[in-house]
């Protein structure tokens, strides 16, 4: 089972999670996975989640007009530097995130597998390498440099959108760059029910 929330700015950004034993399995096998790896980094938690945005702004906390400023940068310059971001949870995130919308999204193994290696697709070390994590660390958790680029036209969702379309599920990670669009896309075209 996979959980999607639209977390962190409140309805505007979304985090996907996962029983923790589900990605940590993937890499108990001979074969090296950069996902497993990740979520051995994350520390011992019954919930992993995953996150992804621009390097800069997701790694802060705290609102400034210095941090407005970064926000802005981060939409409309092109090229931003992006992370993927490894945390947990111990209780289900449902339980955690009571004041937004998530929902609970059962995909198969083979749906699971393809989303995990497309989350391991944007990591920006080469697959089979070692991951180096980023020196950035005002959130809880830890951040993996990503090879993809932030800004307006791709955006948190859109990627969220991307790995869900990889595990199966109908999405249009074209329109999806603000959460309720996303939420909106998979009630309509996969019927999730979200919940609060």
């Amino acid at each position: 089972s996979r959980r999607a929330s639209r977390t962190g700015w409140k309805a505007e950004t979304t985090e996907a999670a996962s029983p923790m034993g589900a990605p940590r399995r993937r890499g108990s096998s001979s074969d090296f996975t950069s996902s497993a790896e990740a979520a051995r980094a994350a520390g011992n938690w019954r919930w992993l989640v995953i996150g992804w945005g621009d390097e800069s702004f997701y790694t802060g906390t705290g609102m400034s007009l210095e941090r407005v400023g970064d926000g802005l940068r981060a939409l409309f310059w092109p090229g931003n530097k992006s992370v993927i971001r490894f945390t947990g949870l111990n209780v289900r995130p449902d339980e955690a995130y009571q004041n937004t919308d998530a929902a609970a999204l059962a995909l198969s193994p083979a749906g699971f597998e393809a989303m995990a290696a497309s989350i391991e697709a944007s990591f920006a070390a080469p697959p089979g390498e070692a991951l180096a994590p980023t020196g950035m660390r005002e959130l809880p958790g830890v951040f993996f440099p990503s090879r993809e680029s932030f800004s307006v036209l791709r955006m948190c969702n859109n990627w969220t959108s991307d790995q869900l379309a990889a595990a199966g599920l109908p999405t249009t990670p074209m329109i999806d760059g603000l959460s309720a669009l996303l939420a909106l896309d998979l009630s309509w075209r996969a019927g999730v029910e979200w919940t609060r």
